[in-house]
C-alpha cells in the first residue's frame, strides 16, 4: 500500500515544518481533496485551534471553563476538573459538553466505571444518537463485568 505525505504546521527547533507519512488505508487518507484541504488549513488549526461548531450554543463563558477543565484533567489535577464541571452543570444540567466530561474523567482518570455509566446515561437520554457517548458507555459497562 502507499503513503500520503502529511506536513504538520508544527515548526520544529530549526524552523522547519515536520512531514511525516500516514498509510493510504488509514482514516486520514479519505482523498487528495481531502488531503490538500488539511494541509491548507493546517496552519491555521494550529495558529488558532481545532476549527469546530458550536452546535451545543454555548457562552464564551462556558468554552472557557470547558477548557480550563479539559486542561486540568490533562495536567491530573482531577479534583479542580470536577469542582469546575460540576458547577457548570449546577448552572446548565443538560450541559452535553459538560456530562461527557464527566463521564471522560470518571471512568479514565477515576475509574468510577458505574458514574461513568450514569453520565453517559444522561448524555443519551438528551441525544439518543449520540454514538461517541453510546461506545463510551459500552465500553464501561464491559469494565464493570471485569473481575
Amino acid at each position: 500500500m502507499g503513503s500520503i505525505p502529511i506536513t504538520r504546521s508544527k515548526p520544529t527547533t530549526q524552523g522547519v515544518t515536520d512531514a511525516f507519512f500516514v498509510p493510504a488505508w488509514s482514516h486520514i487518507a479519505i482523498g487528495r481533496r481531502a488531503c490538500l484541504e488539511q494541509r491548507k488549513h493546517s496552519f491555521v488549526q494550529f495558529m488558532a485551534g481545532p476549527v469546530w461548531k458550536n452546535i451545543y450554543r454555548l457562552s464564551d463563558e462556558q468554552i472557557s471553563s470547558l477548557d480550563e477543565a479539559e486542561e486540568k484533567m490533562e495536567r491530573l489535577d482531577i479534583s479542580e476538573a470536577e469542582k469546575i464541571l460540576l458547577r457548570m452543570l449546577e448552572d446548565e444540567p443538560n450541559c452535553v459538553p459538560v456530562l461527557n466530561n464527566l463521564a471522560h474523567m470518571n471512568g479514565r482518570y477515576l475509574s468510577e466505571f458505574e458514574k461513568a455509566v450514569e453520565y453517559y446515561d444522561m448524555v443519551l437520554e438528551i441525544e439518543p444518537d449520540n454514538a461517541w457517548a453510546r461506545d463510551e458507555r459500552r465500553r464501561y459497562r464491559r469494565y464493570l463485568t471485569y473481575d
